[in-house]
């Protein structure tokens, strides 16, 4: 037996996990896309092991934005933040550089069109990985702050920003069912509040007597990018009927970006669902499955069945499809719509945060972020739909935000030229 110099036993060696953790935990930054290619296969370890809702940080997520941005020769500043132990990849936080005014502001690689903002860490990770990446965010070089959208509340993101002391803003929640408990989806099915059951069960019957209803997915490529630009479409009609925008609906490009994921060249599973009365689409809804987890990324309805509540008809067709899948989490994403509350009491907490690395950053979170943009919202919120959506299209026709008028996009069959009525 081995003897300390004390004579008493030696401590017991450490585990090889608690090793690794001790080893130091470095950051290096990637900007070209030469090096981010060359990290393809230690992306997709991590990601494919890593905890929480990290679709919109995997690498074939990264990579779709960024060859958008090249085929469109915007500006684009990717600030990729790698963590390693020694020679092993743990941690990566993908982040881009905006202009908000005369500031730059570090965010998600893939805002506007990620839904959440997130870190990709290996499993047997610790919060130091979070707060070396932070740090060295913080440290970027001509970079006012930080600002993180839609940071869910089981991110280790989450804590890591509030320990900081970042402005935490525009709080919401994100539905999700949890499949993996039920056997059956009539296991499922049953959790359901009865008198929800019976409202569906109605309202489907009555549908039933005039329409013959069918519940599709879509296989096909050129129908799925059909039923994309439908979406796209649907919920252009809804937000301007509302007076309500996006940060993705503001960016010119975004049709396009969602028709080259409908396209299917980067590697994402695209699972699009519609439900038909007569042969006529009534509800769409379409999302990617990642790391067996559904995100609802898009969904629309014809206003002309609103009084059948298709949205909710649709929701029931989708999450026994997800169950038919295998699909252990079906997450329906911001905001919190009634329609999503009508099937799922589970919500997950997600917020904005600013952290600020200047003066003019300590300005623009506390100010803008913090206080004046919340109040902003809520005053739109209580304005009357009719005159806010006035107001937004003075707005926004100034600003040139574009629409499905002047977005090309693919023809449907009740839509041939790419334009018209959406549903």
């Amino acid at each position: 037996m081995q003897l300390s110099l004390l004579g008493a036993p030696p401590e017991p060696p450490l585990p090889l996990l608690a090793l690794r953790r001790a080893e130091p935990c470095t950051v290096s930054l990637v900007t070209d896309r030469r090096a981010f290619d060359a990290l393809a296969d230690q992306w997709r370890v991590i990601e494919a092991t890593a905890r929480g809702a990290v679709l919109f940080q995997s690498y074939d997520w990264c990579r779709a934005v960024w060859d958008h941005w090249l085929g469109k020769a915007r500006p684009f500043e990717p600030r990729i933040l790698i963590a390693r132990r020694g020679s092993e990849t743990v941690g990566i936080l993908p982040l881009r550089i905006v202009r908000r005014g005369p500031l730059r502001i570090a965010t998600g690689l893939a805002e506007p069109f990620q839904q959440y903002s997130d870190a990709i860490l290996s499993p047997d990770q610790g919060h130091d990985v979070v707060d070396a990446l932070l740090g060295a965010a913080l440290r970027l070089d001509a970079c006012d702050g930080i600002e993180l959208l839609k940071v869910r509340d089981d991110s280790p993101l989450a804590g890591a920003l509030a320990s900081n002391g970042a402005v935490r803003a525009a709080e919401d929640a994100a539905p999700y069912i949890d499949l993996r408990g039920f056997k059956e989806f009539a296991d499922y099915h049953a959790t359901v509040k009865p008198k929800t059951r019976k409202n569906i069960r109605n309202s489907r019957n009555r549908i039933t007597r005039m329409h013959r209803l069918e519940h599709r997915v879509i296989t096909c490529r050129e129908d799925i990018r059909v039923l994309v630009a439908r979406t796209y479409r649907g919920r252009e009609r809804w937000l301007k009927e509302l007076g309500l925008t996006s940060r993705a609906f503001r960016e010119d490009t975004f049709p396009d970006f969602l028709d080259e994921l409908a396209s299917g060249g980067h590697g994402l599973s695209v699972l699009a669902m519609s439900l038909e009365a007569d042969g006529r689409p009534i509800a769409d809804q379409w999302g990617v499955v990642f790391n067996g987890r559904y995100y609802a990324y898009g969904a629309t309805w014809d206003p002309l069945y609103e009084e059948f509540s298709p949205g909710k008809l649709h929701l029931e067709d989708v999450i026994r499809a997800c169950h038919e899948l295998e699909i252990g989490t079906a997450d329906f994403l911001m905001p919190t719509a009634h329609y999503k509350l009508t099937w799922t009491d589970d919500v997950m907490p997600v917020a904005d945060f600013a952290l600020p690395c200047s003066w003019r950053g300590r300005i623009y979170a506390s100010c803008w972020i913090g206080a004046l943009r919340p109040q902003l919202k809520r005053l739109a919120l209580a304005t009357p739909d009719r005159a806010r959506s006035l107001l937004a299209t003075l707005i926004f026709a100034r600003r040139g935000v574009p629409s499905s008028e002047t977005a090309r996009l693919p023809a449907s069959p009740e839509n041939p030229t790419g334009c018209g009525r959406p549903i």
